[in-house]
């Protein structure tokens, strides 16, 4: 699997694409999904490729893979996980306790 724009800010558009091979002429759909769990998006075989262009809203670094669903001559499979930076800043909020206080600020995080 590759991304076309490496690496790009948060809340811009990527494209992932992914080329499965099997036996023949693969066809079917590949869902992309973050830690292979989160789906982001699916995209149907369109001559041996497959590829999803959208966008991740918070900078970070994702693992994204590719799902092969399989087809009559196919098993499914999934793609090894691909380490997307998306850079930008964000908001977080922190809180931390000393004895009985507690200590609370907004910081701002930026991803390079």
């Amino acid at each position: 699997m590759k991304v076309n724009d490496s690496p790009p800010l948060a809340q811009a558009f990527l494209t992932f694409i992914v080329t499965p091979t099997g036996s023949g002429k693969p066809t079917g759909t590949v869902n992309f999904c973050e830690d292979e769990v989160f789906f982001i998006g699916g995209a149907n075989l369109t001559g041996n490729t497959a590829s999803l262009t959208t966008s991740i809203g918070v900078p970070g670094i994702y693992t994204v893979t590719a799902q092969y669903l399989g087809d009559a001559s196919n098993n499914p499979s999934t793609s090894a996980g691909l380490n997307q930076v998306v850079t930008g800043s964000t908001l977080m909020y922190v809180q931390g306790q000393t004895s009985t206080l507690t200590h609370i600020a907004n910081v701002t995080v930026t991803v390079q």
